[in-house]
């Protein structure tokens, strides 16, 4: 255990498992519903890691008028058929077994709606390592960024951290709640935005992970 931390927050999407085909279909079926033509696939994939709300707006340009119903057709989608529709990331599930079993507090760290993160969580057979499964609110609109949902892990006992994740978002929100980072290249990111963006360590495999804290 590397004594340097005492908490692990992980981020899910990219980090623990491949969720593209049921979240970007939620995309899909929302943009299908409010008439707009369906992006090519490089689009779509720069709508894994940030809130959908973010995704939305900012990536998939939903226009303001439609947003709110954008949203709720996508939640709609994601809600009752997406979430099941992953694959785990191998290595990352024996990781986190790892990580509790060496005693770190463990924390997820997800802008998903937080009991779309737990339902995620109990699939992976994981609820008993984690100290708290920590998300987006449940209503659509608190804790939508990286940075809120690390400090509200904070609020359930995260201390001495470090952040574990694939994209931008990631890192970018532990800088802000200056925290360490772990960007890893093996999940949606590129190796080139992990490296933009400064991690603490960068990792290209569930092993280059343990040799840091294991």
């Amino acid at each position: 255990m590397n004594k340097k931390y005492k908490s692990v927050l992980l981020d899910i999407d990219g980090t623990l498992i491949f969720s593209h085909i049921g979240l970007l279909g939620g995309h899909k079926y929302a943009l299908k519903h409010i008439g707009m033509p369906e992006p090519d696939e490089e689009t779509l994939l720069k709508c894994m890691g940030p809130a959908p709300q973010y995704s939305l707006r900012e990536v998939l340009k939903v226009p303001e008028d439609k947003m709110e119903l954008a949203y709720i057709l996508n939640r709609g989608y994601v809600y009752t058929r997406g979430y099941k529709e992953f694959e785990v990331i191998p290595g990352m599930v024996e990781l986190v077994e790892d990580l509790y079993k060496a005693g770190y507090k463990l924390y997820t760290a997800s802008t998903k709606a937080e009991w779309l993160c737990e339902l995620c969580i109990e699939e992976l057979r994981l609820t008993h390592c984690f100290e708290k499964v920590c998300g987006a609110g449940n209503d659509g609109v608190s804790r939508h960024s990286k940075e809120q949902v690390i400090n509200y892990a904070k609020e359930f006992g995260a201390e001495d951290c470090i952040m574990i994740g694939d994209r931008k978002f990631d890192i970018d929100g532990a800088h802000k709640c200056k925290i360490d980072s772990i960007g890893i290249t093996f999940g949606y990111g590129t190796a080139e935005e992990i490296a933009e963006h400064n991690p603490t360590y960068i990792c290209n495999s569930p092993e280059d992970i343990k040799k840091i804290l294991l």
